[in-house]
């Protein structure tokens, strides 16, 4: 297995570095293998390299900072390498490095094979200054395993960690008898918005709905919950793996693939086996019971017919659901509702309209009068009356006293 890695000098590069580095690559002793040295310059002759490389340099004006890469491409202990193949291997992958001078020096003196890649920093065709960042090292990692395929070189093949669930320990499994346990309280939480969401954003809308804000975000591996009283909480810490930010977006996607017909993303190509299906689920259902201390599924005919039928047949049986639903139960409650709202309409007009003033029929002739409006027009009429009966009587009085002089 061929394990890329790059030098770090840590006192800084300077020329006299550079040169001195190409001195110890290009040995004669470290590079011969029978009769032959395993040193070739792309873009470069190995007999004038430094010469190159500060041509270059100058040629752009950037003689200063990083002035080369040194990257190793070494071979295990033990492991059957050819000399020439691991060369020509190291030049196939050197060709990365593209209008780049590199030197490829093979070294055979050690127990194992390993190669050195000393790449200029200055692109001689367009002097573009080379940068190396995490993204370029996996690309460079995934193109050495291809290479080293294609000669028929070990590969390297990483450890297979296994993945670690979170279980419960006494402590926790009191504090949950208890009804106390934040993370079951938050594990229902999620379970009643995962019954409700098609998406993401849903899901993080519903959270939120209740308090629990949620940190999901593609550049994170793990997401973060925080309840209302701001304790927080990652994925990987509650119990059950499908709670996991991989399986919840896995999730999400087969999802949108029954519901619309389409998926962002395909199926892994893994098969679920027994131990996946006890720690993670990737169906609806996953989500739609609470938590509880002792486990169980009450839907496992759902989840044996869901993954029986596949995607694809769920997709075609949607559809028809509509069809085969009875909803005359639903009906007869419409109508019993709609009933009762017409006779609590009808009562709130009869509220709503005055009292009528007359029980008897032989009084509906009359019209409508008000006992304080009559009173005061009977006070007004006797007042008119009295003051009329005054202007009689002074008018008399007057008139005899008139009589009585002149008589």
């Amino acid at each position: 297995m061929a394990i890329i890695s790059f030098t770090n000098y840590k006192r800084g590069q300077t020329t006299g570095c550079m040169s001195a580095v190409m001195r110890y690559t290009m040995q004669d002793k470290k590079t011969e293998f029978e009769g032959q040295q395993l040193v070739t310059g792309i873009n470069c002759q190995p007999e004038s390299v430094y010469a190159d490389f500060m041509t270059t340099k100058r040629l752009y004006h950037k003689t200063d900072g990083v002035l080369f890469y040194h990257m190793v491409q070494s071979f295990p202990k033990g492991e059957a390498v050819d000399p020439v193949t691991a060369h020509a291997a190291a030049l196939k992958l050197a060709k990365y490095y593209e209008g780049y001078e590199v030197l490829v020096c093979t070294h055979t003196d050690r127990e194992h094979i390993h190669s050195h890649f000393l790449i200029n920093s200055v692109n001689f065709d367009t002097g573009r200054k080379l940068h190396i960042a995490k993204e370029q090292l996996q690309e460079l990692r995934q193109r050495n395993d291809m290479v080293c395929k294609e000669f028929s070189l070990p590969v390297f093949q990483p450890r297979e960690q296994k993945q670690k669930t979170k279980t419960m320990t006494i402590g926790e499994y009191h504090t949950a008898a208890r009804g106390q346990s934040k993370k079951l309280q938050l594990m229902n939480i999620i379970n009643d918005c995962m019954r409700h969401a098609s998406n993401r954003e849903e899901f993080i809308a519903l959270m939120e709905s209740e308090g629990y804000k949620v940190r999901w975000e593609k550049s994170r591996k793990n997401i973060t919950y925080t309840t209302p009283s701001g304790w927080q909480c990652r994925d990987r810490l509650l119990f059950g793996d499908k709670y996991l930010k991989e399986n919840m977006e896995y999730e999400f996607r087969i999802r949108e693939e029954i519901i619309y017909g389409r998926a962002h993303d395909p199926e892994p190509a893994r098969a679920f086996t027994a131990a996946d299906s006890a720690g993670v689920e990737f169906t609806d259902h996953a989500h739609c019971h609470p938590v509880s201390v002792a486990g169980g599924s009450d839907d496992a005919d759902t989840e044996d017919r869901i993954h029986r039928v596949g995607v694809r047949g769920m997709r075609e049986y949607l559809p028809n659901l509509r069809s085969h639903t009875d909803l005359t139960a639903v009906q007869n409650s419409m109508a019993e509702i709609q009933k009762s709202l017409t006779e609590m309409t009808t009562l709130l007009e009869q509220a709503g309209k005055k009292k009528e003033k007359h029980s008897c029929k032989w009084l509906d002739w009359l019209p409508d009068f008000d006992l304080i409006v009559v009173a005061k027009w009977i006070v007004l009429v006797l007042l008119i009356v009295a003051a009329l009966l005054g202007m009689g009587y002074g008018t008399a009085t007057v008139v005899s006293n008139i009589r009585n002089l002149f008589l």
